[in-house]
């Protein structure tokens, strides 16, 4: 297999990669993964219910989002401009989110804090507190032959609209947008797809787990 073309621009080095599945362009869904089970069901640690009511010597309690938990949660992400959605989680596919790891938002983890299943949440996060304002040296010119294969360019992955995934000389990945076709190159912007959009969180808690 011929090695990947690469091009020279004053920010980045990136190659051509051809995605084997479509990827997901926000950085919450990719947490999504099911916490380990737990079993609090052993000889004096108590008893975890349904509804996730723990008992203790007669007490109960239940657990709230905090540093070192896990939660379950549904939601909808909205733009609040103009109300588009972004995402929706409904309960048959709920999102499970790790609180303190440094994996997500520290403005998104702020909000959350302190809730605990069945309890709800609206709230907004302004462009600067999300994923930043858009950032105009994201926005540049890639010529076209870099996205030959074989000696072969596919013009119709190179359409307006079109999201391909790139790496740049140290191995990082970035995901661009095509936002324009030259003649011999394609203007690609590669801002996360959320940059300078206030977003609006609304949904539920269904569980709190360690």
């Amino acid at each position: 297999m011929p090695a990947k073309p690469f091009f020279y621009c004053p920010r980045l080095l990136l190659s051509f990669e051809l995605p084997p599945n479509p990827l997901s362009v926000f950085a919450f869904s990719g947490l999504k993964s099911k916490p380990a089970p737990i079993d609090l069901r052993r000889p004096g640690s108590g008893l975890q219910t349904s509804h996730n009511l723990i008992i203790f010597a007669g007490n109960i309690f239940s657990m709230q989002i905090e540093n070192g938990k896990t939660a379950k949660l549904i939601y909808r992400l909205t733009t609040v401009k103009d109300d588009k959605l972004i995402e929706e989680v409904t309960e048959e596919k709920p999102a499970a989110f790790q609180f303190g790891k440094g994996l997500l938002l520290p403005v998104f983890e702020e909000n959350l804090q302190g809730l605990k299943a069945e309890e709800g949440f609206d709230f907004t996060l302004k462009a600067e507190d999300a994923y930043g304002p858009v950032d105009p040296y994201a926005i540049f010119d890639i010529p076209k032959d870099t996205f030959e294969v074989d000696g072969k360019l596919d013009e119709k992955m190179l359409q307006v609209g079109n999201r391909i995934p790139m790496t740049d000389n140290q191995g990082n990945k970035h995901l661009g947008k095509i936002i324009k076709v030259l003649d011999d190159a394609v203007t690609m912007d590669f801002n996360h797809p959320l940059a300078g959009k206030d977003l609006r969180f609304r949904g539920k808690v269904l569980e709190v787990v360690s």
